[in-house]
């Protein structure tokens, strides 16, 4: 057992020289957790409006070079999603896919919520349309409104 703690003790002094050992003159060695250097920039960066992303219910912003924030931006409504916000999700993120110095996007919401889902109140007018008793038309028109609403989560792909 002795002999045991004699060897780890030698190992944890070797790790620590070969940690704390001089690197190349222009290198310096940072031993604080990624997530804090991480926090410290961002901190550090005041995130500045991109100026070709001009939505309603969307703020697109860079706070990095090469990363877009793109923020459900509806507090007041808790980031419900309305017939803006399904528009301006699938036009953001064809213009972010022609974005050649765009490599990734934080999608979020504004306040506490991420979003409270879709917003009832104005997607009923589209949702509750009589579309007559044939029963045909009703699910082809259902169909497609389905599909319209797939396409902006498909678009984030």
């Amino acid at each position: 057992m002795a002999a045991a703690v004699v060897v780890s003790r030698s190992l944890r002094s070797l790790l620590i020289r070969r940690v704390m050992a001089p690197t190349h003159p222009g290198l310096s060695l940072s031993l604080r957790p990624m997530s804090s250097i991480a926090q410290d920039v961002a901190s550090t960066a005041a995130p500045r409006d991109v100026p070709d992303h001009n939505y309603e219910s969307l703020r697109v912003t860079a706070a990095q070079k090469h990363i877009l924030h793109v923020q459900l931006n509806r507090p007041e409504k808790r980031n419900a999603m309305n017939k803006a916000f399904w528009r301006e999700m699938v036009e953001c993120f064809n213009k972010i896919a022609q974005d050649p110095d765009c490599r990734a996007v934080v999608i979020s919401g504004a306040g506490k919520l991420f979003t409270a889902g879709i917003d009832l109140m104005d997607m009923a007018s589209e949702m509750l349309q009589p579309q007559g008793d044939d029963v045909a038309r009703t699910s082809w028109y259902l169909r497609s409104l389905i599909s319209k609403y797939q396409e902006t989560f498909s678009v984030i792909e």
